[in-house]
């Protein structure tokens, strides 16, 4: 597979998505790429790098898969306000509210 990288040596994923799509692509037909979602800002950068090139030929469906519970299932605020700083109080409310979530089929 022809990798780009940008002059720090960090892969450029959506340049590469542009070559690679350059023959992939049939007329008329919508390419959806499958991505895990990310949270830090260089990586979010790349989703959208990646939406932009993919343009109207197709779509970028991000699945979360960072961790055994789904971020919108751990019995704390949305914005994390009530995570506890340390690893045991967190790992006893979670494992006393939380199953972890059915595989999603594709």
């Amino acid at each position: 597979m022809l990798q780009v990288k940008d002059s720090h040596g960090r892969r450029r994923y959506h340049e590469e998505l542009r070559l690679w799509d350059a023959g992939l692509c049939i007329e008329g037909q919508q390419l959806t790429v499958l991505a895990q979602m990310e949270v830090t800002k260089e990586e979010l950068d790349v989703d959208e790098g990646v939406r932009a090139a993919l343009g109207s030929r197709g779509r970028l469906q991000l699945l979360w898969g960072n961790t055994l519970y789904h971020k919108d299932d751990l019995p704390f605020r949305s914005d994390m306000s009530e995570l506890p700083d340390v690893f045991t109080p967190f790992k006893q409310k979670v494992t006393a509210h939380c199953n972890p979530r059915k595989l999603t089929a594709l």
